[in-house]
């Protein structure tokens, strides 16, 4: 429970991911490039936005209500990365919630939604965008 203001935040998604969830859109979705972490379907996980293109692609995503792109990195030392730095599937998430800590840095709760691979990744000057394919879930 976040004490200042009284809102709860939970940490496993409360029913899980619909089943029939689809991606209106497939092609320039905002991407985020995690490190040392993998973002499962189902999975509510707070990342700390320290790149300036993660904050912007949480942030974006946040205000328009879109899925947000989210891969692991290969190499975590790696400050720039381009689509050879990352694996080829992901996750298409939501981003629940952003908290902007008092020392300026920020944490997007997101929960990851559907399995996706990544086509394409393009490297804007201040974001990180991606055509990707929903992939079947496996059980």
């Amino acid at each position: 429970m976040n004490e200042e203001n009284g809102e709860f935040i939970p940490v496993i998604a409360d029913g899980g991911v619909p089943e029939e969830y689809k991606l209106d859109k497939t092609e320039g979705l905002l991407t985020l490039a995690l490190r040392n972490v993998v973002l499962m379907p189902g999975v509510v996980l707070p990342v700390q936005l320290g790149r300036a293109k993660s904050k912007y692609a949480a942030k974006r995503t946040k205000s328009l209500n879109e899925p947000l792109v989210v891969v692991t990195q290969r190499d975590a030392r790696e400050d720039e990365p381009t689509k050879k730095d990352l694996y080829d599937v992901g996750v298409v998430g939501n981003v629940v919630k952003i908290l902007d800590m008092p020392n300026g840095q920020s944490t997007a709760i997101i929960q990851g939604l559907r399995r996706v691979m990544i086509k394409d990744l393009r490297v804007q000057s201040n974001f990180l965008e991606s055509d990707v394919v929903l992939l079947e879930e496996m059980l």
